[in-house]
């Protein structure tokens, strides 16, 4: 007598999972795990989704860079317009620089741009330069300014960026104090 027989299991029941299960047990399912192509098709899925987000890590980090850049560049900017402004005409007019004036009286530099300063700075350990220039307004607005004492000034830094220099300018206008009724 055979076992199986015995025990309600017979090969004309069929064979394999699932099928002719002894009386009281659950079948087996007829697939237990991954197909090989199941599996290497999740593992394709992944990998081009992990491509796709480090692309986008990847320009995260250069934009939050750039961002960092721009914020220095203009605090740099800010920072000296702000010194500058808290002189005045007044103070820059009697500023000496190695003995020369600062800033060239209205009479001597006509209404052309001049360049007051340039230097260069080190933030974070990226260079940046920045330059400051000056042009005195003829006239004035509103009309009763009188010419030659509105000063125009600009302050410009620049740095080496992925795509070439970049930079960044502030301006702003001064009067002479006593000159605005």
């Amino acid at each position: 007598m055979d076992v199986r027989a015995a025990r309600g299991f017979s090969p004309a029941a069929g064979a394999g999972y699932g099928k002719g299960a002894p009386p009281g047990r659950r079948p087996l399912p007829a697939r237990a795990g991954f197909s090989l192509l199941e599996v290497l098709a999740a593992l394709a899925i992944m990998t081009v989704s992990l491509v796709a987000l480090s692309g986008v890590f990847g320009s995260g980090l250069r934009l939050t860079g750039a961002a960092r850049d721009s914020l220095l560049a203009a605090g740099l900017a800010q920072g000296r317009l702000e010194e500058l402004k808290a002189l005045g005409v007044e103070g820059m007019l009697d500023l000496l620089v190695d003995g020369r004036p600062y800033l060239p009286p209205p009479e001597v530099a006509g209404s052309d741009v001049f360049t007051l300063e340039e230097t260069a700075h080190d933030l974070e350990g990226r260079p940046f330069t920045r330059l400051v220039k000056g042009q005195w307004l003829d006239g004035g607005d509103p009309p009763q300014v009188p010419p030659a004492t509105l000063l125009k000034l600009a302050v410009t830094v620049s740095w080496p960026g992925r795509t070439g220099v970049q930079s960044l300018t502030l301006d702003t206008l001064l009067a002479k104090r006593g000159d605005l009724r």
